[in-house]
């Protein structure tokens, strides 16, 4: 098998009669414009000429981006089919026939399933919304586990599975920030963690080779660009590897590597090559949110509130309590409460509030089903007070996002019910694993 890498967490992977395409994202800023991409993209149109698959690894806008998607000329998406994760929800299938892909395979959890007459790809989900995809010929396996967290339970349960994994593709930076006010120490703790993060599971999957991979963005707000100065880059990568004795491979954006020759490549050339470019970093342009009034983010605010009341009982909605904001942009402070449905203007200090964040990011979070996720993500917004509280709120979103309801008459739906069913064990594992790091 061929890899070729394209950009952050998209290869073109060549098989000899499939070529698989992976989370495609040639246009645009994603995140509510808060990420990116670094290096830039260069999309060369003729590759649509060869590839006839696509693997979409979850909803976020880096990996389901659905300007890039929607791009693509009627002829291709009526070629191509797109593999996706079989979920609780068929959301995304319909999102994919409503871009105009004709043909669409729901990949079951921990099966695995014919690409080709010679290869086979295995998908592992993570989470309520991550997945991972082998793509297995012969000896060979290609593991793309991007930047779902799993954990040495996940691990145990892919290499029981498909054994262990040739070449591993994981990211190697920071894809976010909680919005702890402490931020220096997390983040450089998480700098850190990461490429920690990265041996451990280079190990635990018996990888022979990992591929830096997930993480070629740099955060283009004003008030996120602090973030960028805890970044890993690939040299960093190359550094730690080195040092824990194990094999890396670094491919710059177009560079190829055959799994039958990867103890011939030679990373040096990409590695100079990123260092090169992230000599340039901070002449990288950087934007100012725009001024969302009050008033707007009221009426949004009831909007939420309202459809979280509409699939959860009032009882965990009350795990939410008042949540206190100061909007920097606006030098004004609010008060709101879900389970109240009530939200008022407050006189109070930065120091005094919950959450600390510009206008726009806020009424952002409030207006989207994935805001409150995005607004994590983007790292624009500081938390600093009430963390528990703020992270059930964070919890609550992500459910709803992912269409998981606890009024009982969503509770007992087909689909859901097959879906918890099969995933619990995994599913417990991972949930565990999540509130340890929220």
């Amino acid at each position: 098998m061929n890899i070729q890498f394209f950009s952050h967490s998209s290869i073109i992977i060549r098989t000899g009669e499939t070529t698989l395409w992976t989370d495609p994202w040639t246009i645009g800023k994603v995140f509510n414009n808060s990420w990116a991409q670094f290096p830039e993209v260069k999309f060369d149109q003729t590759l649509l000429d060869e590839i006839n698959a696509i693997w979409i690894s979850h909803e976020h806008p880096d990996h389901f981006n659905i300007p890039t998607l929607k791009s693509f000329p009627t002829w291709f998406k009526e070629k191509a089919t797109v593999y996706f994760q079989k979920t609780n929800s068929d959301k995304m299938e319909k999102a994919f026939r409503q871009l105009g892909f004709t043909n669409i395979q729901l990949l079951p959890h921990r099966e695995i399933v014919d690409l080709d007459s010679k290869t086979k790809v295995y998908c592992y989900q993570v989470g309520i919304m991550d997945s991972c995809l082998a793509t297995i010929q012969g000896n060979d396996t290609i593991l793309n586990i991007n930047d779902a967290k799993i954990q040495k339970p996940d691990c145990l349960n892919i290499m029981n599975d498909i054994g262990k994994s040739k070449i591993l593709l994981n990211q190697f930076s920071i894809a976010g920030f909680n919005g702890f006010p402490n931020f220096k120490e997390n983040l450089k703790r998480e700098k850190e963690n990461t490429l920690e993060e990265m041996t451990e599971r280079h190990d635990w999957l018996g990888a022979e080779y990992t591929i830096p991979f997930a993480s070629f963005i740099y955060f283009c707000c004003e008030d996120n660009r602090f973030i960028n100065e805890y970044a890993n880059n690939p040299n960093d990568v190359d550094t730690f590897f080195k040092k824990k004795g194990k094999k890396l491979l670094t491919l710059y954006p177009g560079d190829c590597v055959e799994t039958s020759k990867t103890e011939a490549h030679d990373s040096s050339d990409s590695l100079a090559k990123f260092e090169s470019d992230f000599k340039r970093f901070d002449s990288l342009p950087f934007d100012q949110s725009p001024l969302i009034e009050v008033e707007t983010i009221e009426k949004t605010f009831h909007e939420f509130s309202k459809r979280l009341h509409t699939y959860y009982p009032l009882f965990i909605l009350k795990l939410l309590k008042p949540v206190k904001v100061y909007i920097r942009d606006l030098g004004s402070g609010i008060e709101f409460s879900i389970p109240d449905q009530r939200f008022k203007e407050v006189v109070i200090t930065e120091q005094q509030t919950d959450l600390s964040l510009n206008s726009q990011p806020l009424f952002f979070a409030l207006k989207f089903p994935f805001g409150i996720q995005t607004l994590g993500v983007s790292g624009r917004g500081l938390v600093l007070n009430n963390f528990k509280n703020w992270k059930y709120h964070r919890i609550i979103a992500s459910l709803y996002n992912a269409e998981i309801y606890f009024r009982f008459r969503y509770l007992f739906r087909k689909e859901f019910l097959k879906f918890i069913f099969s995933k619990w064990t995994t599913l417990i594992q991972q949930l565990n694993a999540k509130l340890k790091r929220m």
